[in-house]
């Protein structure tokens, strides 16, 4: 049985069963009425020559015979009527007690069905725990197994930058490099606190959002180029985001590499990364020019490990997932817009600095 016939048969049972009570007592006295009307017409008839006799007032002997045929008259009326009545109660008895063992089979019907509805949902929420519970404890065991080296490499481009005085550019590149170490540091730092926090925000965050935006563009724009893909970036207003830094990094890095990922094979592939401030939140845009998702699919590419069929980029299909999860426990949301062949925009929003979470 489809899930929406499961969910709406107990009301279909019981708006049937409110019907039925309704209808049977005017179907009784409908069809009682009608049975009983020659019967109320014979009496009507016998009242009306019992009326004449005494206006007429004929001779006893007449008298006597009407009377007696009037009465017999009157009789056989009233005890067609009271067959009718004691009829029509059998009949009312007996439909009362066809509702009430429909009602009954109905109600353990509904019973069932909504006991099996929940059960479903019961179980769908555990696997859900489930998922999400493993998925927080993947990200915390890679999380742990990359601060490790990111140390080791830390320390070994600070000492090549102390030894690369006399070359500018080197320096320069050197320090571009401890830059994205620092932020991949600081990224992993953010996830090994969230998966430890259970999922939930530190109080009080707050991130440049400009900066975060600068940083996602310094990191992926060499990528789109080797790829031949145009990444460009609107201008950055300077609002504050009541997130992390690094969470508003990996939010943003995660919906341009997937972006980069499924824009496919066009002659001419563009993403465009823009920021809106509404009232109280600001909202993060990437659209691209791609093959697009397909349709029915906008809500089931953020769960964990969800990728569309087809498709040949790599991948967990966690990385919607890691977003919403993200975006979510800051109180914002998430969503996407997509049209086939013509390419898709994600967007998340935020709440501003300034405006407290719930």
């Amino acid at each position: 049985m489809p899930k929406s016939a499961w969910l709406t048969s107990p009301f279909l049972v019981l708006a049937l069963l409110v019907t039925s009570l309704l209808a049977a007592p005017i179907w009784v006295e409908h069809n009682a009425g009608e049975r009983a009307a020659p019967a109320t017409a014979a009496l009507t008839s016998a009242v009306h020559a019992l009326d004449e006799l005494r206006s007429e007032q004929p001779p006893p002997a007449v008298l006597t015979k009407k009377l007696a045929m009037e009465r017999r008259r009157l009789s056989a009326a009233i005890e067609r009527l009271e067959g009718i009545h004691a009829e029509s109660l059998r009949t009312a008895n007996a439909l009362s007690l066809a509702l009430a063992l429909f009602g009954i089979a109905g109600g353990i019907f509904a019973f069932l069905l909504v006991r099996r509805h929940q059960q479903l949902w019961w179980e769908w929420r555990l696997r859900a725990g489930e998922r999400v519970e493993e998925l927080e404890q993947f990200a915390s065991r890679v999380a742990h197994d990359i601060v490790s080296p990111l140390g080791a490499v830390t320390a070994g481009v600070h000492l090549l930058s102390q030894k690369l005085n006399a070359d500018p550019r080197a320096l320069g590149i050197a320090r571009t490099v401890r830059g994205s170490v620092d932020r991949v540091a600081a990224i992993v730092d953010e996830l090994l606190r969230f998966a430890w926090a259970g999922g939930r925000a530190a109080p009080g965050e707050s991130a440049s959002l400009a900066d975060a935006v600068h940083a996602v563009r310094d990191e992926l724009m060499p990528a789109a180029r080797a790829s031949g893909v145009s990444l460009t970036f609107a201008a950055v207003p300077d609002v504050r985001v009541a997130c992390a830094e690094a969470a508003v990094i990996v939010v943003l890095q995660n919906l341009v590499r997937n972006a980069l990922k499924h824009i496919g094979n066009g002659p001419k592939r563009i993403i465009h990364a823009s920021v809106s401030v509404l009232a109280g939140s600001v909202k993060l845009f990437v659209r691209d020019n791609g093959p697009g998702i397909p349709r029915g699919m906008e809500q089931a590419v953020f769960n964990p490990y969800v990728r569309v069929e087809g498709t040949q980029a790599p991948g967990m299909g966690l990385g919607l997932a890691t977003v919403k999860r993200l975006v979510e426990s800051r109180a914002g949301s998430v969503g996407v817009s997509s049209e086939p062949q013509k390419g898709a925009t994600f967007w998340v929003e935020l709440p501003l600095a300034d405006i407290p979470l719930h």
